[in-house]
């Protein structure tokens, strides 16, 4: 479950990858813009999982030792923050 947020997590914001968040964010931009089938898969699981009660953004994000929070909270928001508002908020307001 939340295939593609865990492709994602790894593949744009890991630390091994040794950029920025911004790059990070870039580059996932690039793909989705490409990427029909990822982006509605991307936008339906993060939706999803911020509406599940038994999804874990820390536990994602310690996965891949990306960022560490102190809540579950700030967790979701900074998951918001990276795989929702670069991408689909701007489609909302179209």
């Amino acid at each position: 479950m939340y295939n593609s947020i865990d492709y994602v997590l790894g593949s744009y914001f890991s630390p091994i990858l040794e950029s920025s968040e911004d790059e990070g964010i870039s580059r996932l931009k690039e793909h989705l813009n490409g990427s029909d089938t990822l982006k509605l898969e991307l936008a339906g699981e993060v939706l999803q999982a911020l509406c599940d009660s038994n999804f874990s953004a820390l536990k994602m994000f310690e996965k891949y030792d990306i960022v560490n929070f102190k809540n579950e909270n700030d967790a979701r928001r900074y998951l918001k923050r990276i795989l929702w508002d670069p991408y689909f908020d701007q489609e909302l307001q179209k």
